[in-house]
């Protein structure tokens, strides 16, 4: 995610928010942006433990590609050897899907005022990429 600090009222938004993220079992990590702007604009990354996303597969009823099969599935962490690996496209509509629930991205990047945009990072090292 994008945001933007303006003032102090900002400033309590976006610590609510990474607050709500990290009671959902996020690891939240923040860095400020190198971009030429007025603006003090950072970037949020999110990510779960690996224990933390099977459940929440598990627990959004997601559905994940079997092994040698084009079917998808319903996400059973007792059964997770039938499964491809959750490919970084699947683990980022989880982590929107479990955000969305938390935050109302959609509604605060139309406000325009914290949220400037977010998108999905394949690999944390892309992270050099829109910094």
């Amino acid at each position: 995610m994008k945001v933007c600090l303006k003032d102090k009222k900002d400033k309590i938004r976006i610590n609510s928010m990474i607050s709500t993220l990290v009671k959902s079992n996020f690891i939240v990590r923040m860095f400020e942006s190198i971009e030429d702007s007025q603006e003090m604009l950072y970037y949020i990354t999110v990510e779960l433990t690996e224990e933390d996303l099977e459940s929440k597969a598990e627990q959004l009823e997601y559905k994940v590609k079997l092994l040698d099969s084009d079917l998808k599935f319903k996400y059973i962490i007792a059964s997770k050897e039938i499964y491809e690996p959750l490919r970084s496209k699947d683990i980022n509509e989880i982590y929107f899907e479990l955000i969305k629930k938390v935050i109302p991205l959609d509604d605060l990047k139309k406000e325009g005022k914290i949220i400037k945009d977010y998108q999905y990072v394949h690999d944390l090292n892309e992270q050099s990429d829109i910094l």
